[in-house]
């Protein structure tokens, strides 16, 4: 029988990043099953809108004044008592007439407008000339329209409550159009409308432009901050510290950590594919050249999970007399024992060459590891060499390591 000697006090290899481990957690939390959850079997109507062409350089005659809501009211109005669910009206001029040499100059112009004054603009309805170009815009704030409730529901029976429409039926619109109708490839223009109500907004500008989803999502898009953000994504650099090196470059810049979060998620799910996560992993164990064994519960759920680098094995199998088993715990996300399996050099310098994710440290569980470790030792052919296998005071791991070696004498 292989010899175990327990010590009170050994040295506790750091515990690398475990490739189980997904920042996003994405997998089953259950108490039964915090690793994962295996994968099945497989093989793998817009409202028409006046002709606004801006073939014309007349700016026409600003609209009269618009009565605002204010908490001074006349006596004769002092009977009615204004409806407190009716948002007040505030005026914000819309973006000042002016041609631009494109397009994009044109609606690049907007936004950063938009940005400055606390609003946002979207592309509500367009037209096209004869040729079926684009050749005009109507842009709304992006507050206009009302929510389609169709089916009835109350703050107490929504469930996402959390989510709520941004819609409060704001009225404040222009155009944004070609000049010449029938040459979109030229100059644009911004015209503002005639209605009176193009004129106010039924919400107050916002103090930061990070509350408004458009701006966040445009900068997001820009070349420069793309490429920023998605170097981080692969050198796994939190989101709070993307933020502060773009806002070292820009300090207005509206990106928040929620939407650089939301870009880690996406490029997870690309990279994973049609393939669940465990499964991912499998595969990704077979590229590298890992040994491995899994076990599942009842429910499919991954229960453990035994890694082997088979270079660092290699270099094990030199020198196989010594073996030390310890496990560490609340070291990975999922807060559960890590198994770390190492061996000795001819300099005495440590080998980790096996990692183990198990439930609990429980007998049954150090049993499993222990039986398949035996295996890959025998398979090897290095099981008769191994003369001494260091522990610590943990009991359920001791008896493991007594059954599974009982009959092993050397």
């Amino acid at each position: 029988m292989v010899p175990v000697l327990s010590m009170s006090q050994s040295p506790t290899p750091a515990a690398p990043r475990s490739p189980a481990v997904d920042e996003d957690a994405a997998c089953d939390k259950s108490p039964s099953s915090k690793l994962g959850r295996l994968p099945p079997q497989s093989h793998h109507a817009s409202k028409q809108i006046p002709n606004a062409g801006l073939s014309h350089t007349a700016t026409p005659a600003p609209p009269p004044s618009p009565k605002l809501s204010s908490p001074a009211a006349s006596d004769a109005e002092s009977d009615t008592e204004p409806d407190e669910n009716e948002p007040s009206l505030t005026r914000i001029t819309p973006p000042p007439e002016q041609k631009f040499e494109n397009y994009d100059k044109g609606l690049k112009f907007i936004y950063q407008w938009a940005k400055e004054h606390g609003v946002d603009y979207t592309k509500a309805t367009c037209r096209k000339n004869k040729d079926k170009i684009l050749y005009k815009h109507l842009m709304r704030c992006t507050r206009w329209g009302k929510l389609n409730n169709n089916r009835k529901l109350t703050p107490a029976t929504r469930k996402r409550f959390k989510r709520g429409s941004k819609k409060l039926g704001c009225k404040s619109s222009f155009y944004y159009g070609a000049c010449d109708p029938s040459a979109p490839n030229g100059a644009w223009g911004v015209r503002r409308r005639g209605e009176e109500s193009s004129y106010l907004d039924n919400h107050p500008p916002v103090a930061v432009s990070s509350a408004l989803a458009g701006h966040r999502r445009r900068a997001r898009q820009e070349e420069s901050t793309l490429k920023i953000l998605t170097d981080h994504a692969a050198a796994g650099v939190r989101p709070g510290a993307s933020i502060a090196i773009l806002r070292e470059a820009d300090r207005d810049c509206p990106i928040i950590a929620k939407d650089i979060q939301n870009l880690h998620q996406q490029a997870h799910t690309a990279q994973l594919g049609y393939d669940g996560k465990v499964e991912y992993l499998f595969k990704q164990l077979d590229n590298l050249g890992y040994w491995w064994k899994f076990r599942a519960d009842g429910e499919h759920n991954l229960d453990a999970l035994l890694l082997v680098n088979r270079d660092c094995f290699n270099f094990f199998k030199r020198y196989p007399d010594v073996l030390l088993v310890d496990c560490t715990y609340k070291t990975n996300a999922y807060n559960i024992p890590l198994l770390s399996i190492i061996g000795h050099s001819g300099n005495n310098k440590a080998i980790h060459f096996g990692y183990a994710l198990i439930q609990g440290q429980d007998e049954r569980s150090f049993r499993w590891i222990v039986d398949n470790l035996r295996a890959l030792l025998e398979e090897e052919h290095i099981l008769n060499e191994l003369d001494l296998i260091l522990v610590d005071r943990e009991q359920a791991c001791i008896n493991a390591i007594g059954v599974s070696f009982e009959e092993d004498k050397h």
